[in-house]
Protein backbone atom coordinates (compact mmCIF):
# COMPACT_ATOMS: atom_id res chain seq x y z
CA UNK A 1 0.00 0.00 0.00
CA UNK A 2 1.06 3.43 -0.65
CA UNK A 3 1.30 5.52 2.26
CA UNK A 4 1.61 9.68 2.42
CA UNK A 5 2.45 11.11 5.81
CA UNK A 6 1.97 14.66 6.24
CA UNK A 7 3.69 16.31 9.13
CA UNK A 8 2.10 19.75 10.24
CA UNK A 9 4.13 22.08 12.68
CA UNK A 10 6.87 19.54 13.66
CA UNK A 11 9.23 16.93 11.76
CA UNK A 12 8.60 13.08 12.41
CA UNK A 13 11.38 10.58 13.37
CA UNK A 14 11.55 7.54 11.56
CA UNK A 15 10.61 5.48 14.63
CA UNK A 16 7.43 7.23 13.81
CA UNK A 17 6.83 6.64 10.11
CA UNK A 18 7.79 2.92 11.08
CA UNK A 19 5.45 2.62 14.01
CA UNK A 20 2.65 3.72 11.82
CA UNK A 21 3.71 1.79 8.68
CA UNK A 22 3.34 -1.14 11.06
CA UNK A 23 0.27 -0.54 12.18
CA UNK A 24 -1.23 0.40 8.43
CA UNK A 25 -0.01 -3.20 7.59
CA UNK A 26 -1.68 -5.51 9.89
CA UNK A 27 -4.96 -3.44 8.55
CA UNK A 28 -4.15 -5.42 5.57
CA UNK A 29 -5.13 -8.50 7.33
CA UNK A 30 -8.88 -7.56 7.69
CA UNK A 31 -8.84 -6.14 3.50
CA UNK A 32 -6.35 -6.75 1.52
CA UNK A 33 -7.26 -3.86 -1.69
CA UNK A 34 -6.15 -0.72 -0.34
CA UNK A 35 -4.90 1.70 -3.24
CA UNK A 36 -3.66 3.76 -0.94
CA UNK A 37 -3.52 6.18 2.60
CA UNK A 38 -2.91 9.35 3.64
CA UNK A 39 -2.28 10.10 7.08
CA UNK A 40 -2.14 13.89 8.41
CA UNK A 41 -0.01 14.13 11.86
CA UNK A 42 -0.55 17.25 13.57
CA UNK A 43 0.54 19.05 16.76
CA UNK A 44 -2.40 21.31 18.11
CA UNK A 45 -1.72 24.42 20.37
CA UNK A 46 -3.81 22.74 23.44
CA UNK A 47 -2.67 21.67 26.97
CA UNK A 48 -4.21 18.01 26.66
CA UNK A 49 -4.75 15.38 24.03
CA UNK A 50 -2.28 17.76 21.64
CA UNK A 51 -1.49 15.35 18.61
CA UNK A 52 -4.23 14.39 16.15
CA UNK A 53 -4.04 11.46 13.82
CA UNK A 54 -6.12 11.57 10.67
CA UNK A 55 -5.82 8.39 8.25
CA UNK A 56 -7.63 8.17 5.32
CA UNK A 57 -7.82 4.60 3.82
CA UNK A 58 -8.78 4.68 -0.69
CA UNK A 59 -9.78 1.50 -1.83
CA UNK A 60 -11.71 0.02 -5.38
CA UNK A 61 -14.89 2.67 -4.96
CA UNK A 62 -15.03 3.76 -1.37
CA UNK A 63 -12.91 5.50 1.24
CA UNK A 64 -12.67 5.31 4.95
CA UNK A 65 -11.23 7.91 7.46
CA UNK A 66 -10.67 7.79 11.03
CA UNK A 67 -9.11 10.79 13.57
CA UNK A 68 -8.11 10.41 17.09
CA UNK A 69 -6.74 13.05 19.37
CA UNK A 70 -4.41 12.02 21.86
CA UNK A 71 -0.97 12.77 24.06
CA UNK A 72 1.11 10.52 21.99
CA UNK A 73 1.29 10.11 18.40
CA UNK A 74 1.31 6.89 19.07
CA UNK A 75 -1.63 6.67 21.22
CA UNK A 76 -3.41 8.22 18.27
CA UNK A 77 -2.27 6.05 15.30
CA UNK A 78 -3.59 2.61 17.74
CA UNK A 79 -6.97 4.38 18.11
CA UNK A 80 -7.33 5.29 14.68
CA UNK A 81 -6.33 2.10 13.14
CA UNK A 82 -8.51 0.62 15.52
CA UNK A 83 -11.27 2.63 14.35
CA UNK A 84 -10.45 1.67 10.63
CA UNK A 85 -10.14 -2.31 11.86
CA UNK A 86 -13.88 -2.27 12.70
CA UNK A 87 -15.23 -0.40 9.49
CA UNK A 88 -13.03 -2.65 7.43
CA UNK A 89 -14.78 -5.50 9.43
CA UNK A 90 -18.31 -4.07 8.88
CA UNK A 91 -17.09 -3.24 5.23
CA UNK A 92 -15.82 -7.17 4.86
CA UNK A 93 -19.51 -8.50 6.32
CA UNK A 94 -21.55 -6.17 4.24
CA UNK A 95 -19.38 -7.27 0.87
CA UNK A 96 -19.64 -11.09 2.15
CA UNK A 97 -23.42 -10.77 2.93
CA UNK A 98 -24.46 -9.38 -0.37
CA UNK A 99 -22.15 -12.27 -2.23
CA UNK A 100 -24.29 -14.94 -0.11
CA UNK A 101 -28.14 -12.89 -1.21
CA UNK A 102 -27.13 -12.43 -4.79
Amino acid sequence: MIVRTHAIHFHPQQKLIQFLQDHLDKLETFYNHFQKSEVYLRVNNEPLNNKTVEIRLDLPGIQLFASRKAESFEAGIIGATNSLKSQLKKLKNKIVKKHHRG
